[in-house]
């Protein structure tokens, strides 16, 4: 596996907005995805490179403020450094300029930029959707930017999706608009100025909450995250060290789930079968190899499977952290609902020897690590620290911690990697 060149685009260009439209396609997991940016050009300049990684980019132009657009005549894609580079027939000028393209990718399945995830519907059956997880530089993968996160812009989502399906994104919708197909263009509100890394959207087959099974519509939520957001003003530092985007978010976001959490209308009984259902639905899925059928669930449970189906509507919704989903236990022990269960728990000891003998290749790869690359995962994954604090902590910036970061996973992967197949 070729380890990434850690690159720091040239300062001779820098995007102030970006107006992005992405079409996901959850049949054939592709993506086909355009985008205008706002650019400040500091000097003139024949090249403009930008990262981009995993993607098929069909055309490139610079269109300038007195009407002249220039096509890019060459385009070079360094995959190794995880860039684009395109050159132009004479120099954009100094000043403002938009840079348009016309690319497309894969929704992969390796949790990272723009992928599928898989899921269980009421009825048994699997189904997937579209997210994205763009920290620490992986919003390359999903649109060619400067993704640094040292550099900030804004940004306008619209997502075309098929109309039975639910786009969100970080800003409140600004409009829907039928598209070809039957399918809508459901466009955001522009962003405050931020990172790469904080752009996110969903794409998929998600409850509008008629129900009320999170306990909150749309517009209670709304007004919970401006309580958050008059909060963040009220009590932001700048020195602190974090940017108020960053902060607001924070306290948006807790508002809200705070305001869930006590509106929780289920009873304890239907919450005690939900974590039962959830349990036999884990564990059969890991003997199995796939999900079970609702007939499945039922003899395991021995359970009628008109119960199994009310009890599974009625848990579906729910929200998740994918650093939860990917790190941590319950208060008990033992696996959370949204965790694939651990396979020592199950009745294999096989398995269990199997993930014991995996954790101690994962000791001796951590233990192999300088004392510096050791002290950021701690802080990273031990004590769920932000990468500004981390940099605060260790006098680095937060753009030489996503770096160091992104080398130590790639570090530990190809070393597990190794081992695991010596192992084998």
């Amino acid at each position: 596996m070729t380890t990434p060149i850690e690159t720091r685009l040239p300062s001779g260009v820098r995007p102030q907005s970006y107006a992005l439209t992405l079409t996901p396609n959850l049949a054939d997991f592709t993506f086909q995805g355009e985008e205008s940016i706002s650019i400040e050009v500091v000097e003139p300049t024949t090249h403009v490179t930008l990262h981009a990684l995993e993607l098929e980019i069909s055309h490139c132009e610079a269109a300038l403020p007195d009407g002249t657009v220039l096509q890019a005549t060459e385009s070079v894609i360094d995959e190794d450094a995880e860039t684009a580079t395109f050159t132009f027939s004479r120099p954009i000028p100094r000043g403002s300029a938009a840079l348009n393209l016309r690319f497309a990718g894969t929704l992969n399945d390796q949790l990272r930029g723009f992928y599928r995830s898989q899921y269980v519907d009421a009825d048994g059956q699997p189904r997937y959707l579209a997210t994205t997880q763009f920290e620490a530089t992986d919003a390359r993968r999903a649109f060619p930017c400067w993704d640094e996160p040292a550099i900030k812009a804004t940004f306008q989502v619209t997502l075309v999706v098929p109309s039975d399906l639910v786009a969100i994104s970080n800003m409140p919708v600004e409009s829907e608009a039928q598209a070809q197909s039957g399918a809508k263009a459901v466009r955001f509100a522009q962003s405050p100025r931020m990172s790469t890394y904080l752009v996110a959207f969903v794409v998929g087959r998600m409850s509008t909450d008629n129900q009320k099974t999170l306990g909150l519509d749309r517009e209670d939520a709304l007004a919970y995250g401006i309580e958050g957001l008059i909060q963040a003003v009220d009590n932001y530092d700048p020195e602190r060290g974090t940017t108020f985007a960053s902060f607001a978010i924070r306290r948006i976001r807790g508002s809200i789930l705070d305001a869930i959490r006590r509106m929780d209308i289920l009873p304890r009984s239907l919450r005690k079968s939900a974590r039962e259902v959830e349990r036999a639905n884990l564990e059969l899925a890991a003997m199995l190899g796939r999900w079970p059928t609702l007939k499945e669930l039922s003899l395991k449970l021995r359970m009628p499977i008109d119960q199994v189906r009310s009890i599974a509507g009625h848990s579906g919704s729910r929200l998740v952290s994918l650093e939860k989903m990917m790190g941590e236990t319950s208060a008990e022990g033992g696996t959370t609902p949204w965790e694939a269960p651990d396979t020592d728990e199950l009745a294999d000891p096989a398995a269990a020897a199997d993930k014991k003998a995996a954790m101690q290749l994962l000791g001796a790869a951590l233990s192999s690590l300088s004392s510096r690359d050791q002290k950021i995962v701690q802080l990273r994954y031990g004590r769920s620290l932000p990468f500004h604090e981390i940099g605060r902590l260790m006098n680095l910036s937060e753009s030489r911690v996503c770096q160091l970061h992104k080398r130590i996973l790639s570090s530990l992967h190809k070393r597990l990697k190794h081992d695991l197949e010596t192992a084998a």
